[in-house]
């Protein structure tokens, strides 16, 4: 999970002459997190050996730092440790620990005005399975209303919806699940104008599902 801290001004007035310098060394990738030239890269990243461990971070292609952590292998790209990842505005998004590629108990996730959004407790060795140890009110006291908006697009009764996504949004304006089908409604409706910015913001706050979600915006939005 690729899932976004504001570097020094000092590093963001030397970026450019840092990518001059040691252009073999950085490798770029587009909104997808697939390879690809500077020219059309969301992120970039910096990688340098650390003992038996590669310690990667990777960069908004704005120059803010978006992961920081170790991989044993960065061929088969295998996490060894903690990683913490950050919102381009610089507010921590997640932050947790890897065995082997695995994540690995307490995960801590934010909004990205700071606030708290949940603690979820993983299990190296037990891919699959996780356990939600604490959910912030945003969430909870909205968790149902999505429930019952995704139902209602469902029965073919968008209006429905949206009133009950636009209901979740004045409680959790983060919301990127809201986001996300607010797009899927819009742009299938036809008015992209309104729909890609919502889908945007999915991806801006941190849409779980981002298969689905970057399928979604390559339909509709074209990137």
């Amino acid at each position: 999970m690729h899932v976004r801290c504001l570097l020094s001004v000092t590093f963001v007035f030397i970026l450019p002459f840092i990518l001059h310098a040691q252009p073999d060394s950085i490798r770029y990738f587009n909104h997808y997190w697939n390879e690809t030239t500077r020219d059309s890269a969301a992120y970039y990243r910096l990688a340098e050996m650390e003992g038996n461990r590669y310690q990667v971070r990777d960069y908004y292609i704005s120059g803010r730092l978006q992961m920081d952590g170790t991989y044993s292998s960065l061929k088969q790209e295998i996490e060894e440790g903690n990683f913490t990842w950050y919102y381009e505005n610089g507010q921590k998004f997640a932050e947790g620990n890897f065995v082997h590629g695995n994540r690995d108990d307490i995960w801590t996730f934010w909004f990205p005005d700071g606030l708290k959004k949940e603690e979820i407790k993983f299990f190296a060795e037990r891919e699959n399975e996780l356990v939600i140890k604490w959910q912030s009110k945003r969430i909870k006291n909205s968790q149902h209303l999505l429930d019952k908006a995704v139902k209602q697009k469902k029965k073919g009764k968008p209006d429905k919806a949206m009133s009950l996504l636009n209901s979740i949004l004045q409680i959790n304006p983060f919301s990127a699940e809201a986001f996300y089908e607010k797009g899927l409604i819009e742009c299938g409706s036809g008015n992209k104008e309104a729909g890609c910015p919502d889908l945007l913001k999915a991806r801006e706050y941190g849409f779980y599902d981002t298969m689905e979600l970057n399928k979604a915006v390559e339909m509709y939005c074209g990137n």
